[in-house]
């Protein structure tokens, strides 16, 4: 059994498929139109003898020797191009067929029009070589000498009938012999031409299509890069921008003449500066309305200032160094953090020993300070250990306000949150976000514990939810409490590993729900704080 034939991309022919087409398909592909030009071109010759005839001013143009018979000729001429050229706007089939039947019917009826009017001094025998000729184009070599041949027969022909008829000679064979050559040396080349430019018309065509295609594919793949694609003029005009570009930016509205001072300013100059000194060719940014921290890249396009903008979101890269970052810190901090739970737990024992039976009111104070701090260093050994053997992410789709409300039940039962009320009337029914639903627990946990402590003894603390979408279109979730908020000097280091106010804190709890939140492409910040409140805000990722 023969192994069936391979097929390979090749971009000639604009496909996977056989490299070659048959020239009689490439004929029929693209004959059909000069065709019928040509046949409408027939029947204004047709119009054109008729006009002149029923003017009454053939003589300007022609003699004709036998008026009658021209005048009957061009009648029956006019309505056989007519008909064929209804035909060949109606019967979309049979290319070569039709070509040569309208071939042969005009070079018959011109030869009777040439004979009607007489070789000498005649007008119409140059309308025999054109019709060869345009026929000729649209078909192969045989054909093309068949209507020369044709046509020469009907020269001779019509010159015989005139010897016969007036027993003499308009013109000598010599001259008829010229004119029938002069038919085989158009024809031939006019058909060699035309199969070179339908030829070359495919080879367009495919060309064309390979482009439309390339274009379609790159466009394709820009669009789905997830870094932001920009591509700039040499007088900073977008021609480009896939659509992270454009959330990143924004969400701009005339993208297609958009300045990219207006859009970025800070981009901008970081461009012009890369072209003026050739570096950097990588710069941090912070750009568009939500202040997107962003890594930009440029590149060089043409010799014009063209320059290529790649934007990499700087949430995103620090996902991922994150990642890579805490598995290696795992691996430390759990031999640490086990070194240091062993001593930890013989000076806690040994404590509670001293402390049994020891009524001196100076020895309790000092177990109390060894006890107290015991317990402070265990829960900075606990939140390392949490941190360091955190499984990998593992997000998914989490209908928000369900989710909510069941947080909100827990929180109302345990004990140590005991008094915290959560209001989650703020929050979209239909909301979606993409997350690791252990992660979130342990963030907003981590945020009601921190507002509980920090809040007033005296007064119930309550915790507002709300959500929505920023103008990346990435949602959000906002929780608030009615606290005494966060002093400014404090804010700047209130992520920061180990930094606490509370003699009682370790300093983690923060730090860890940042890093929950960056593992899962989310970000975790404070957006304001008022003396009587605090605000986070988790915005997540775009895509859920």
């Amino acid at each position: 059994m023969a192994a069936p034939s391979a097929q390979r991309w090749d971009g000639s022919n604009g496909g996977y498929g056989p490299d070659l087409v048959s020239p009689l398909d490439i004929t029929v592909r693209y004959g059909w139109q000069p065709f019928r030009l040509l046949a409408l071109y027939r029947l204004l010759v047709a119009i054109i003898l008729l006009a002149t005839l029923f003017a009454g001013v053939e003589s300007l143009l022609l003699e004709p020797e036998q008026p009658l018979l021209f005048s009957q000729l061009a009648g029956v001429y006019f309505l056989a191009m007519l008909a064929l050229l209804v035909t060949a706007q109606l019967v979309q089939r049979h290319l070569l067929t039709q070509v040569t039947l309208h071939t042969i019917t005009d070079c018959i009826l011109l030869g009777l029009l040439i004979y009607a009017v007489g070789l000498e001094d005649n007008a119409l025998a140059p309308l025999l070589l054109v019709s060869v000729t345009g026929s000729a184009v649209l078909v192969p070599l045989r054909l093309a000498a068949l209507y020369a041949a044709v046509g020469s027969l009907a020269l001779l022909f019509q010159h015989l009938m005139h010897y016969l008829q007036f027993d003499e000679m308009s013109v000598g064979y010599t001259a008829v012999g010229l004119l029938g050559a002069a038919l085989f040396l158009v024809a031939l080349p006019a058909s060699a031409l035309g199969k070179r430019t339908r030829a070359n018309a495919l080879l367009a065509e495919r060309r064309g299509v390979d482009l439309a295609n390339m274009e379609a594919l790159n466009g394709h793949i820009v669009e789905r890069l997830q870094d932001g694609i920009l591509v700039v003029d040499g007088q900073d005009r977008i021609r480009l921008m896939n659509r992270a570009a454009w959330i990143m930016t924004g969400r701009p509205t005339d993208t297609p003449t958009l300045d990219l001072g207006a859009l970025a300013p800070e981009l901008r100059k970081a461009v012009q500066l890369w072209r003026e000194a050739g570096t950097p060719d990588t710069v941090d940014l912070v750009i568009g309305p939500d202040r997107t921290a962003v890594q930009a890249h440029f590149r060089p396009l043409g010799a014009e200032g063209a320059a290529l903008c790649v934007l990499e979101d700087s949430a995103e890269m620090n996902a991922r160094v994150q990642q890579a970052k805490l598995a290696s810190l795992g691996q430390l901090t759990a031999s640490i953090a086990h070194e240091i739970r062993n001593p930890l737990s013989g000076v806690v024992h040994a404590g509670q020993l001293l402390a049994e039976g020891n009524d001196n009111p100076a020895d309790r104070r000092l177990l109390d300070i060894i006890q107290r701090q015991s317990r402070r260093l265990n829960g900075i050994v606990e939140d390392v250990l949490r941190m360091s053997r955190r499984d990998p992410p593992q997000p998914r789709r989490i209908h928000l306000k369900p989710w909510l409300e069941e947080f909100a039940d827990e929180v109302s039962q345990q004990q140590s949150l005991h008094g915290a009320r959560l209001d989650i009337g703020n929050v979209d029914d239909e909301l979606v976000v993409g997350m690791d639903s252990n992660h979130l627990h342990q963030v907003l946990s981590n945020l009601v514990q921190n507002a509980v402590r920090h809040g007033d003894a005296g007064h119930e603390t309550r915790l507002r939810l709300a959500t929505g979408h920023d103008r990346a279109g990435r949602p959000w979730l906002e929780i608030t409490d009615n606290g005494r908020g966060v002093p400014p000097e404090q804010a700047e280091r209130l992520f920061q590993p180990f930094f606490t106010t509370s003699e009682a804190g370790t300093g983690l709890g923060l730090y860890l729900c940042r890093e929950l939140c960056e593992a899962n492409g989310a970000r975790l910040t404070l957006r304001t704080t008022r003396p009587q409140s605090a605000c986070f805000r988790v915005t997540f990722a775009r895509s859920a």
